[in-house]
């Protein structure tokens, strides 16, 4: 068992380049459809015994990984496809030998260990961090949407358990709605419009291509909101997969 002031040695260097522990937890918390994902796709991570969810909260580890890289943004900085799920899985493989703890890091890309992107966003659900904002993302009572999953630690030695985190929705209390008036592809309400999203951003000069307005217009966290070069790291990825898509739909006449 890993003691308490181990624990807190771990989190403390953890916090020091943005990272967080979102929670410690056994695999079988998860529903009953992703125990059956995992245990098709990644059984080795079923069967360990501890996982701890590791995420990063407001701007810090992207601050942390540019100034590893000595840049300003990350795009186009390496040559490494997923360079923050790289850079994490490094930070805590090397760390985790260090203290010579028996654990694997699973990150959400395919590149790692298991081999298997891992299903953080269910995962998180699990863990309690289960709401969701009107313009679809993740959202808790401090840190607003300005939070990630950014990997699970599937470990032998135990760390101490963490119950599930219990939290109000910050939405439900929320009257003037400004993330549904401040999305100009009026995408948030009555109800989610992906399709309205993906055409705006795809459209020229779009003020969401690497943004988000609704997001922008949350006042939950906000005090820990990214910097338009974070935003534009961050939106890369999504853009690219809508760009792929819209072209390999046929054309209609």
């Amino acid at each position: 068992m890993i003691s308490a002031h181990e624990w807190d040695a771990w989190c403390s260097e953890l916090s020091g380049v943005g990272l967080a522990v979102m929670g410690v937890m056994h695999p079988t918390q998860l529903d009953d459809r992703l125990q059956r994902h995992v245990l098709d796709y990644a059984p080795e991570a079923m069967q360990a015994p501890q996982w701890w969810v590791i995420g990063h909260q407001g701007r810090k580890l992207w601050e942390t990984i540019c100034d590893a890289y000595q840049v300003t943004s990350l795009a186009n900085a390496t040559n490494e496809e997923h360079p923050i799920d790289m850079w994490v899985r490094r930070f805590l493989t090397e760390r985790i030998r260090q203290r010579a703890w028996h654990a694997h890091v699973w990150t959400p890309d395919e590149a790692g260990e298991i081999g298997v992107a891992a299903p953080l966003q269910g995962i998180g659900r699990a863990l309690g961090w289960r709401h969701t904002a009107p313009f679809q993302l993740s959202i808790e009572e401090t840190w607003g949407t300005w939070f990630a999953y950014r990997a699970v630690i599937c470990a032998t030695s135990l760390a101490p358990w963490s119950e599930p985190k219990q939290q109000r929705n910050p939405c439900e209390a929320c009257v003037s709605r400004p993330c549904e008036s401040a999305c100009p592809a009026g995408a948030c309400a009555p109800s989610w419009r992906g399709d309205r999203c993906q055409s705006h951003r795809l459209a020229c000069n779009s003020s969401c291509q690497h943004d988000c307005l609704a997001r922008r217009a949350c006042p939950v966290g906000s005090v820990h909101a990214y910097s338009r070069e974070q935003m534009r790291d961050h939106s890369l990825p999504s853009l690219n997969v809508i760009t792929e898509l819209a072209r390999s739909k046929p054309e209609t006449r």
